[in-house]
C-alpha cells in the first residue's frame, strides 16, 4: 500500500495498492472530495480494474432553466442536502439566517453545506511497507465567519484503502467533527457500473420509511417504505430521502445498499454505520449513473432539531461516522 502526495496545491492525494493497481483519488483542495475509486472486479477473468464514480467536471443539473453544479463526489458538511430558505432555528431558540442560497427559486434552498469548495490540509498519512492499509487524514477549520453559520468547528476526514487476505478491497471514510455548533454530514457520489444505463441495474436497500416533501423538496412528514415492485431500476426515477429500518443483530451495526449489474456479474455495496441512518437517492436524466448519498441527518435537519450539537472544547469528537464501498 502507498500514499501519493500532491506536488501542487491543486494536486491529488492517491491511496494505491501497488500489487493490484486499486486506488482512491482524493481532492484536498476541494473539501477532500473523492475523485475516483477503482477496485478489482473479481467476477471477470482475469480480474479487471473497475472505476466506480461518474466524476466528470461537466456533470451538472438543470433546474429552473439554470445549469447548477451537481456537487458530485463532494462531502456535504456541515449539513447534507437542503436547508429551507437558508434559515434555521435551534432547539434552544436561537435563530440564524443568511446561509448561501445556491438552489434557485422556486426551491430557494441552501444546498450541500460549506465544505465542497474549501481547501483541506493533509494532517497525517500512513503507508507502512507491506501493510494492508493506506490512509490519509484531511483537516479543515470552519472559523465562524460564514454567513448564517457562526460556529467554529474542526472537520476531519480520514480515508482508508484496505486490502485483507481472502476479502475484497474496500474504501472507507471516517468523518469527525468537534468544536461548537450544529453539524450534520453526508457524501454525494454518483455511482456507475459497467452497464451503459442504470435501467439494467438492480438495487436493494433496507429503508424503513421515506420522506414526504413539499415543492421545495423539504420533508414535511414520512411514511413506511413499501419497497419497489421489483429491484430493477428501469423506468424508475428518484429524488428521494429515506431513513433505514432498525438494524438487526446480524447486521453488525451496518446499513447496506446493493447495486447489481447482473450482465457484468458485479455488485457494489455501499455501507454506512449507525451514525448515518439516512440516505438520499437521485437518478439524473442521463441515466448513466445514480447518486447514492449516506447522510447523518435528514434534509433540513437544522430546522427539525435533527442534528448533532457539538460542544466547544470537547476532548473527544462530537460526531463520528463511517461509510465505505466494496465490490462483491
Amino acid at each position: 500500500m502507498h500514499v501519493e502526495l500532491p506536488t501542487s496545491s491543486e494536486g491529488l492525494v492517491v491511496l494505491r495498492n501497488r500489487a493490484t493497481g486499486e486506488y482512491v483519488e482524493l481532492e484536498p483542495a476541494h473539501g477532500g472530495a473523492v475523485r475516483q475509486i477503482a477496485l478489482l472486479d473479481h467476477s471477470s477473468s482475469p480480474p479487471t480494474l473497475l472505476p466506480l464514480l461518474q466524476n466528470g467536471p461537466g456533470l451538472r443539473l438543470t433546474f429552473g432553466g439554470q445549469r447548477q453544479p451537481s456537487h458530485t463526489r463532494m462531502h456535504q458538511i456541515p449539513w447534507p442536502n437542503r436547508v429551507r430558505d437558508g434559515k434555521y432555528k435551534l432547539a434552544d431558540g436561537r435563530s440564524y439566517e443568511g446561509l448561501p442560497i445556491n438552489e434557485p427559486f422556486p426551491r430557494h434552498t441552501s444546498l450541500h453545506g460549506l465544505l465542497y469548495d474549501r481547501p483541506m490540509t493533509t494532517a497525517s498519512y500512513e503507508d507502512a511497507a507491506g501493510d494492508s492499509t493506506a490512509s490519509v487524514t484531511f483537516v479543515h477549520h470552519l472559523d465562524g465567519s460564514d454567513a448564517g453559520y457562526p460556529f467554529k468547528v474542526k472537520v476531519e476526514l480520514t480515508y482508508r484503502l484496505i486490502s485483507a487476505p481472502g476479502k475484497q478491497t474496500r474504501m472507507e471514510c471516517v468523518q469527525r467533527g468537534h468544536g461548537g455548533g450544529s453539524v450534520s454530514t453526508g457524501w454525494h457520489p454518483y455511482i456507475r457500473l459497467p452497464a451503459k444505463s442504470i435501467d439494467t441495474l438492480r438495487m436493494t436497500m433496507e429503508a424503513g420509511e421515506t420522506y414526504i416533501v413539499d415543492e421545495q423538496m423539504i420533508p414535511v412528514g414520512s411514511e413506511s417504505w413499501p419497497g419497489m415492485d421489483d429491484d430493477l431500476l428501469a423506468g424508475k426515477k428518484f429524488d428521494s430521502g429515506f431513513r433505514f429500518a432498525e438494524l438487526s443483530q446480524e447486521s453488525g451495526g451496518i446499513h447496506r445498499t446493493l447495486l447489481c449489474d447482473r450482465e457484468a456479474r458485479v455488485t457494489l455495496v455501499l455501507w454506512q454505520d449507525r451514525s448515518f441512518p439516512c440516505f438520499q437517492i437521485y437518478t439524473p436524466d442521463t441515466r448513466d449513473s445514480i447518486a447514492l448519498e449516506p447522510m447523518s441527518h435528514a434534509t433540513n435537519g437544522f430546522n427539525t432539531n435533527d442534528y448533532s450539537l457539538l460542544q466547544p472544547g470537547a476532548s473527544t469528537p462530537g460526531f463520528k461516522g463511517t461509510y465505505g464501498v466494496y465490490l462483491q
